[in-house]
């Protein structure tokens, strides 16, 4: 089954099928037929690969779609956001969210920009080969391609240029993408940290203002900071009541149900075994 929009959970093997058929099916099946792409040229030999040409090249290439599976992280990710219950936390879940999405795209930039580096092409030149790359250890190249990759989002490095014309057009790929990207992770990260302002500034007046009364009363430091320490955990633990909460009026009857027999259901119990009974 899965989570629907509207709350429910459909458990109808129609509608999942026919949702997973709209998501995961055609990445499932690029990455199910790659594997068995490989299994069937493994078994045929040498010969298999001389019938399909540079079949070798085209594999290690299709082998990229296995990145595609990351997608699943981020939806993984936007569902343990939607669980928390704090909304700071919520906040600050969604920027290292954000931080973790340029981190992968940098990965898999690093990845190609050293794969295109170790196929010299008909220029027969690289910038593996040019900065003399290609003797260092393999986790150095990896560090120098990350690095080359996570500066595209500043506008590039002069350290390590192109060598060859597929190297300058996927850098020229790259750093249009990467202006992209820049743009709205700086546009989402401002809009995380306004947010973030907004609800912590309601509590910080509210205390600023206690702790200039209590100066202005001269309130001896042992009992102010009891005082402050005390309306503090009380904004932390306030009871929103239902009325004021304006989105509940709008969720369907059902999930309202739900709703009040989880939120009234373990009190009802303590007092009648019935109830109890009827919970389990």
């Amino acid at each position: 089954g899965f989570l629907a929009n509207d709350g429910f959970i459909e458990m109808r093997p129609l509608r999942v099928a026919r949702s997973y058929l709209r998501s995961w099916f055609v990445l499932d099946i690029c990455i199910v037929g790659l594997d068995w792409m490989e299994l069937l040229l493994g078994v045929s030999g040498g010969q298999a690969y001389a019938r399909v040409g540079k079949s070798g090249r085209t594999i290690r290439i299709l082998r990229m779609l296995r990145l595609l599976r990351m997608l699943r992280i981020w939806h993984i990710l936007s569902v343990f956001t939607e669980r928390l219950q704090s909304e700071t936390l919520s906040v600050v879940t969604h920027m290292a969210k954000m931080a973790c999405m340029i981190v992968g795209w940098a990965h898999i930039t690093a990845c190609v920009w050293y794969g295109i580096g170790t196929e010299k092409g008909d220029e027969h030149t690289s910038w593996l080969i040019v900065y003399e790359f290609s003797h260092l250890s393999l986790w150095y190249r990896y560090l120098t391609s990350m690095h080359w990759a996570v500066s595209q989002f500043t506008g590039g490095m002069d350290e390590i240029t192109p060598e060859n014309v597929r190297e300058r057009i996927y850098g020229i790929f790259v750093f249009l993408f990467g202006f992209v990207m820049a743009a709205a992770f700086t546009s989402s990260l401002t809009s995380s940290m306004t947010r973030l302002h907004i609800l912590t500034s309601g509590q910080s007046q509210q205390i600023s203002k206690l702790r200039r009364y209590l100066a202005q009363n001269e309130i001896t430091g042992k009992l102010a900071l009891r005082i402050q320490r005390n309306a503090q955990l009380r904004l932390q633990t306030r009871i929103i009541p239902e009325s004021s909460v304006e989105l509940l009026t709008v969720i369907s009857v059902p999930l309202q149900v739900e709703l009040h027999y989880e939120q009234f259901s373990p009190t009802v119990s303590e007092h009648h075994p019935f109830f109890s009974k009827y919970n389990d």
